[in-house]
């Protein structure tokens, strides 16, 4: 491995905000790049969804390495996979399986789309029950 001095990350709930405590309590330099989703390109087009992947060229330009713990929902995180393969950086990763569920504080850290889609997964599956006369 290779001792870890700065954490670059994005401001995505979840692991990015793990990985911001990991460097705080560690006494590690921090720089937080989030996507800027309304930002205008060259042509006064908003950026939208091609903001994460320009986010994440801004933050392997800064990097030696990478780190990733993408889960199955993380398209942003094997995005920067992808482009840290190509750019043949050295990469660390592990898989997540979501959801993940982290408290720290008494405040969950897990991904509010990901407690909906959960939501949205059981409400499905009760009404798959109910009008298979299962219930």
């Amino acid at each position: 491995m290779f001792p870890v001095t700065h954490v670059i990350m994005g401001a995505a709930p979840g692991v990015d905000t793990l990985a911001g405590r990991f460097a705080t309590n560690h006494g590690l330099d921090l720089t937080v790049v989030p996507a800027q989703w309304n930002a205008k390109d060259a042509f006064g087009e908003r950026l939208g969804k091609r903001a994460g992947p320009l986010r994440n060229l801004q933050m392997l330009a800064m990097a030696d390495a990478l780190i990733a713990l993408p889960g199955t929902s993380s398209k942003g995180t094997w995005n920067i996979i992808s482009q840290a393969e190509a750019a043949r950086m050295r990469i660390y990763w592990e898989r997540v399986f979501e959801p993940f569920h982290w408290e720290d504080d008494g405040k969950s850290l897990i991904d509010p789309r990901t407690l909906a889609r959960i939501e949205r997964e059981k409400q499905r599956k009760a009404g798959a029950l109910y009008e298979g006369g299962r219930l």
